[in-house]
């Protein structure tokens, strides 16, 4: 009976797990260093989940609030996307282009400005969508 119940409970907790895991593929926290000069840094790589040709970065945070680029590349290394600048407090989307479909996986590139000579600290969050 307790083996069971074990069983049951175990089951449960892996379920919803799983389902959890489905809800929120498509948004990850990031938290990067860029390297000065021109110099980018690339965020984990996260499963595209919605029809939607939109990609989004929110809650961004950049040190000294210098100007960063963000721009969506494929798993398999190729850009998605046009590069797009932001600040800390802004908000970016913007279309995938080409198009990616249900299943993609995607990650982000954030690129130091060229002028830029010291490392610069990064983070928000990336929604593939």
């Amino acid at each position: 009976m307790l083996k069971r119940k074990l069983g049951a409970g175990l089951l449960l907790a892996l379920a919803v797990s799983l389902i959890a895991s489905q809800v929120f593929a498509g948004q990850i926290f990031f938290n990067v260093i860029v390297p000065k000069f021109g110099g980018t840094a690339n965020t984990d790589v996260t499963t595209k989940n919605t029809t939607m040709q939109q990609w989004e970065v929110s809650s961004i945070a950049v040190g000294n609030n210098y100007t960063v680029s963000f721009r969506p590349y494929s798993g398999s290394g190729g850009a998605v996307g046009s590069w797009v600048n932001g600040i800390t407090g802004s908000y970016i989307n913007a279309p995938y282009s080409p198009s990616q479909s249900v299943g993609a996986l995607i990650y982000l590139k954030v690129k130091n400005q060229p002028l830029t000579r010291v490392n610069v600290q990064v983070s928000g969050y990336f929604n593939s969508r």
